[in-house]
């Protein structure tokens, strides 16, 4: 029996050996640096290489290596009167589709192994009657990628199938593909990678997006793709001079920053208080000049605002430059993921404290001079105001310590000298449409907004007959809205809610005009992931769910969210929070969401859309069924 079961085992891992063996090692490796040779850690890279995509995630020095598949041998040779098709849609997302031909009853099993021959699902197993019939593959909760599908019949013949899944690709339909479905062997052609590389995507909520293209051909066992370079600094602004001192930029997410603490004004001794008298003052540690060249000045708050309070204000800083805000420096803290060693230079602080100057921020623990306590704390921690208040006497700042990762936002005694680093000034919203500052429709007046490329109205759609909130819209050839809470005058302030169907006029077209004025449109998926890419270059727009470091709050108005929720604006979009209708006919989340239509279709039953969210700075992509009532932004075509 022992023998037995010995002999099983050496044949079972035997196949699987065989089965593997045709899946071929390709390694990809490089480096990504920045433009001072630094390599660029915890950043993910995208390898396209046609039709495959790998994934992998730069190391500490930057260095990375993809492991590819070169060759999958869709091995098998199948009688005459079998044939098993591939499968479609392809790429999928989650659900696939083979269509398997038998000319007599027989079993059909189906495993499912990742590149690296892993075996990720084993489930699929039927027995079909003599004929044409279709099997369905699901593949929920795995990474998308390359899969192989291994078919075996009656465990006496079998194939592999190469599959592509890949969010926010085709879905498969009830009615399911046409197959060709020819009753003799399969085309079982070896399908190798393409020699070229179509392009490398580094992306991170640090830097943002970043496409290399004109890479090196596959060649041998490995391809060496050598260092590639993302410049850190602000585009246009690499460094700044300001009183007779060059200090660089650094771009992290969507803010530009002083890449090193700020150096102005006369010295005082530690022992006096700086004075609102027309002369900019600031402190070096120990008294001694040296530490404000190496770490800048140290500064009471009232100095370094110029003794206003209002939040962003110039203050000390360069022109076009001012002291962060608070939510900037929240902004901050969010784009870094909560790591504090992410804003430390490389040597500054120890064990969990550690600096890794992913960021770029370079910030230097250069110690206080504290009210009462001198000049302390050198090597130890760092603390930067903001220009927000915590109230009369005190203000908030960043505080990174030399032990931890901690990134601490709280207030302290505004007569405390902490160090000052400066932000750049956002540019203001952007202006109407060059031609069309505003369009009128169905008798009212909407302006309109540039952001990138696009034309976008600025005010959600408001057209068409209100009908009660229990009632489901009807294509009866009269567009019918909801106000929210069945109010006539809310449909004045937030526009319009429509469920999918009746605002696309009953076209699954995407990209269709539906209800928008001529020559005006429903903004696909696609032209949404646009916007919000230009607004936010961290936005995933593969991603399900919420994405991005700032984009909501660029996108949200200044005024009507609760809970503190109000946004900046700066794209100029205007996002009211309007609520949306429920698919049971409530009218819900008023002064805490907003939400949008795509006319872009997930499944039959449901669309994608775009959410913003009272209580966060970024911005949701996602799919609800179409019998909701959202809000329409109108795009020119």
């Amino acid at each position: 029996m022992k023998k037995s079961l010995y002999f099983i085992a050496i044949v079972v891992i035997t196949s699987f050996i065989i089965f593997i063996s045709d899946i071929n090692a390709q390694i990809v490796t490089g480096k990504l640096i920045d433009e001072n040779n630094n390599g660029l850690a915890e950043v993910s890279l995208e390898l396209y290489i046609s039709p495959n995509v790998y994934n992998t995630t730069s190391l500490t020095d930057g260095s990375f290596a993809f492991n590819l598949v070169t060759n999958i041998d869709e091995e098998g040779q199948l009688p005459s009167g079998y044939n098993i098709t591939n499968n479609f849609p392809n790429p999928f997302n989650p659900s696939t589709r083979l269509g398997i031909t038998l000319p007599v009853d027989g079993n059909v099993s189906v495993i499912i192994y990742n590149i690296l021959g892993q075996k990720v699902s084993e489930g699929i197993k039927e027995y079909f009657s003599a004929g044409t019939h279709f099997l369905d593959i699901e593949l929920y909760g795995l990474a998308s990628g390359l899969y192989i599908a291994h078919i075996s019949i009656d465990e006496k013949y079998s194939v592999n199938k190469k599959m592509m899944l890949v969010y926010g690709s085709q879905h498969l339909t009830s009615s399911g593909g046409t197959f060709n479905l020819p009753l003799n062997k399969p085309d079982l052609k070896k399908s190798g990678l393409a020699a070229s590389i179509d392009s490398l995507v580094a992306t991170s909520g640090i830097i943002g997006r970043k496409t290399f293209t004109n890479l090196p051909d596959l060649s041998g066992d490995t391809t060496y793709l050598g260092d590639l370079s993302i410049q850190r600094f602000c585009p246009g602004i690499p460094t700044i001079t300001y009183v007779d001192k060059t200090y660089n930029t650094v771009l992290i997410g969507s803010q530009c920053w002083l890449k090193e603490n700020l150096d102005v004004g006369t010295m005082i001794q530690g022992s006096q208080n700086q004075s609102n008298n027309g002369v900019i003052e600031k402190y070096c540690y120990d008294n001694d000049p040296n530490n404000c060249n190496i770490y800048g000045g140290l500064y009471q708050w009232n100095e370094a605002m110029q003794y206003s309070t209002t939040p962003g204000t110039q203050g000390i800083c360069p022109p076009g430059w001012h002291i962060p805000t608070l939510a900037e420096f929240q902004t901050l803290r969010s784009t870094v993921g909560f790591n504090g060693n992410a804003l430390k230079a490389f040597g500054q602080g120890i064990g969990g404290g550690a600096g890794t100057n992913t960021s770029g921020f370079s910030a230097l623990l250069a110690g206080i001079r504290h009210n009462f306590d001198g000049f302390k704390m050198l090597g130890n921690s760092t603390i930067i105001w903001s220009s927000t208040e915590y109230n009369s006497t005190f203000a908030y700042n960043l505080y990174l310590h030399s032990i931890n990762s901690v990134i601490d936002l709280h207030g302290l005694n505004n007569a405390h000298a902490f160090s000052v680093r400066c932000l750049k000034d956002e540019a203001t919203a952007p202006g109407p449409c060059p031609g069309i500052p505003t369009v009128t429709y169905a008798g009212k007046t909407y302006n309109t907004v540039l952001i990138g490329s696009q034309c976008w109205l600025k005010e959600n759609l408001d057209v068409g007959t209100m009908i009660q909130g229990s009632q489901n819209q009807t294509n009866n050839g009269v567009i019918e809205k909801y106000c929210y809470d069945n109010n006539p005058n809310n449909c004045n302030t937030y526009g319009g809610l429509y469920q999918w169907n009746e605002a696309m006029q009953y076209s699954t077209t995407p990209g269709v005009q539906g209800i928008c004025p001529d020559g005006w449109h429903i903004p696909t998926d696609d032209e949404w992931c646009t916007l919000t890419k230009f607004i936010d270059p961290t936005v995933n727009c593969n991603a399900i769910g919420w994405s991005g470091t700032d984009c909501g709050t660029k996108m949200k108005s200044i005024a009507g969210w609760s809970g503190g929720g109000n946004g900046t604006n700066t794209s100029g979009f205007t996002a009211l929070a309007g609520g949306h209708r429920d698919n049971i006919g409530n009218f819900v989340n008023k002064n805490s969401h907003a939400g949008y239509w795509s006319s872009s279709q997930q499944l039959a039953s449901d669309s994608w859309f775009r959410n913003l969210y009272f209580g966060l700075t970024t911005i949701d992509r996602n799919a609800v069924v179409k019998v909701d009532g959202r809000s329409i932004r109108c795009v020119k075509d």
